[in-house]
């Protein structure tokens, strides 16, 4: 069921966990009054255009963004008439990821790489599935209330602001075609986050607008690698790290995406010149 237009803005009061999360479609003659939160406000452009002022300047917002209006801000959004805004507001009280020091220290690093009112463009469909798994996510945690919900929450605003921080220092700085380069980076992003899965090129295809023969030409273009040897590169790479700390060599074989061992002891010695129990034995020592 599509989410109700409005025409004034959504109010709300915080529960006791101090994280709210709500979707606002905006009528083409929505109005919103300047005004200032005593929150954080993670907000997500779904859907339509329009433009975030206020301070005396303004923003233009477009679907898909991510864009952080931190407490005291004086803000208002002003929609286009023909593409009224869709979006989807996570609002939190910093109190919320101040009480504990470690979450404290993250919080203090997400604000230096996501500065003041800093729009991030989700410029590949990876990035834009796993932001909006993340919202999705909370969502449902706050709609169900189940058992444990607010703990639950809590880890997903975290993770959230993890993977905010990870992709602000993970760019990927390129020459080339930006829809190229998106493409490409699209595949990276995954790649490193599901290395340890079975793939297929034909899915991470999927995450582009090119054939699946395109995307493994740009992609060796781009990175100097096949999507096969990159894919090998990651799972023998995190190999290397788990051997480096002990454990069972067939566990980690089949942690790090292989599905059989032959291949793992093959491919692993093709990478570093040693088969995984002589790298263990050097790097561990006797």
């Amino acid at each position: 069921m599509p989410t109700p237009r409005r025409k004034r803005p959504v109010t709300f009061e915080f529960p006791p966990h101090g994280i709210y999360i709500f979707t606002s479609s905006h009528e083409a003659d929505f109005t919103m009054e300047t005004h200032r939160s005593r929150h954080h406000e993670l907000i997500l452009i779904r859907s339509g255009s329009g433009q975030l002022s206020g301070w005396g300047e303004s923003i233009d917002l477009y679907a898909p963004m991510l864009i952080h209006i931190p407490p005291h801000t004086p803000h208002r959004f002003v929609d286009s008439r023909i593409a009224p805004l869709t979006l989807t507001n996570l609002s939190f009280q910093e109190s919320v990821l101040t009480e504990n020091r470690v979450n404290q220290l993250f919080f203090s690093e997400f604000l230096r790489q996501a500065p003041t009112l800093k729009p991030l463009l989700l410029s590949n469909e990876f990035r834009r599935h796993t932001i909006l798994e993340f919202y999705r996510n909370l969502t449902n945690e706050q709609t169900f209330a189940k058992v444990g919900y607010q703990a639950a929450t809590l880890s997903y605003l975290i993770q959230l602001f993890t993977y905010l921080v990870r992709i602000s220092l993970e760019e990927i700085p390129s020459t080339h075609n930006s829809r190229h380069t998106n493409a490409v980076t699209a595949c990276l992003e995954y790649l490193k986050n599901n290395f340890h899965e079975p793939l297929r090129i034909d899915d991470l295809a999927g995450l582009t607008p090119y054939s699946t023969r395109r995307l493994s030409s740009l992609f060796k273009e781009q990175t100097g690698e096949t999507l096969h040897s990159y894919i090998n590169h990651l799972r023998i790479e995190y190999a290397q790290r788990r051997l480096s700390t002990s454990g069972n060599i067939a566990q980690i074989a089949f942690e790090s995406g292989f599905n059989e061992l032959s291949t793992f002891y093959r491919t692993f010695k093709t990478a570093t010149g040693m088969t995984p129990g002589e790298f263990r034995a050097i790097t561990n020592g006797p």
